[in-house]
């Protein structure tokens, strides 16, 4: 008599969170629509955000990130990508006890080589924990938290990209 009643509740649960809009994680449209349809990713400065951008770009329903700038409607170009490492806070001893790590890109869309819009920038802070005693993986967890922001950046760029209005000029 048990298997039904799960089976049952395995059903109802299913149901639920389909009628919901419950969608996986990556799965779907990440954010509103986007003003555009075919984008080119420009990476002049070799930044390291560029290759996520196209692949969140390339995710997005009804949006073809293209290899050629000739075939995009639109261009998304890396003005700036920036990565600081400030002391916080020392012990007692005068060691260093934490480090604040800032992550700042900036994007600009174009239209037919011209500005689309104002440049989007976003900021990611960290806080970032360190201790003398345990300084073997403190370098790759470092470059883990770097690659986390990098991924969140991405995320509100994404939120903020449909945002962005064409600026008329005088």
């Amino acid at each position: 008599m048990a298997f039904p009643f799960r089976t049952f509740c395995a059903a109802v649960l299913a149901l639920g969170l389909s009628a919901c809009g419950f969608h996986l994680r990556g799965q779907g449209q990440v954010g509103p629509a986007l003003p555009f349809s075919t984008v080119y990713v420009e990476n002049p400065s070799g930044s390291a955000i560029a290759p996520l951008l196209s692949r969140s770009l390339s995710l997005q329903k009804g949006v073809s990130v293209m290899s050629d700038v000739r075939a995009a409607d639109t261009i998304l170009s890396v003005l700036s990508e920036q990565q600081a490492k400030d002391l916080l806070t020392l012990n007692r001893a005068g060691r260093v006890n934490e480090y604040q790590l800032t992550y700042r890109v900036s994007v600009q869309l174009k239209k037919n080589n011209q500005a689309f819009g104002e440049p989007v920038t976003v900021w990611v802070r960290r806080d970032f924990p360190y201790s003398d005693s345990s300084v073997l993986g403190k370098e790759q967890e470092e470059q883990l938290v770097w690659r986390m922001m990098r991924e969140e950046a991405t995320t509100l760029l994404m939120y903020r990209l449909p945002a962005v209005k064409a600026v008329s000029r005088p």
